[in-house]
């Protein structure tokens, strides 16, 4: 049974709000715990977005937002290879759902307008990360998709050719 995206946002709330006040009570290892599922949680919104429109503005978000708490909590902690590791694994799985072709195109647009601020976490929580080359093909993939977005939306936004019609792509 497929889930509900409304539900799965429902959780990744849920998830995200514990981490945030067990931050405040100053419990970071539970934080970590659910920061992590809030992370695991995001990635079934991906999968939601297959068949549901709104996931495909709540998937790009919630992703970034998860991976952003993770590596700003492992960052404060001192571990700045598990900070450097979240924020990859959100940009990942941006990019891997903006590339794809089978992916439906929403999804595709939306990941690919959250991924400038994804590769601008790394800057901020781990410059150090920013040097390698890992990195560096992250943010070589992150342009190229940006590229390629531009495009399409200068397709869907210009006047139709066919002079019997006018409606705009």
């Amino acid at each position: 049974m497929e889930e509900n995206a409304d539900h799965i946002e429902a959780q990744w709330w849920a998830a995200t709000n514990a981490g945030n006040k067990a931050i405040d009570q100053g419990d970071e290892r539970a934080a970590q715990h659910y920061y992590e599922a809030a992370l695991a949680t995001s990635e079934r919104l991906f999968e939601a977005a297959w068949t549901e429109d709104s996931a495909c503005l709540l998937a790009p978000m919630t992703c970034n937002i998860a991976a952003h708490n993770l590596a700003e909590l492992n960052r404060r902690n001192g571990n700045d290879e598990a900070a450097a590791h979240a924020l990859k694994k959100g940009v990942t799985t941006l990019l891997t759902n903006a590339e794809n072709p089978a992916t439906p195109l929403a999804l595709r647009v939306n990941c690919g307008r959250h991924l400038p601020r994804a590769i601008a976490y790394f800057d901020q929580l781990c410059p150090e990360a920013s040097d390698r080359a890992d990195v560096h093909t992250l943010i070589a993939r992150t342009r190229i998709v940006r590229r390629q977005i531009r495009k399409w939306a200068y397709r869907w936004n210009r006047p139709s050719q066919d002079t019997d019609m006018q409606t705009v792509h």
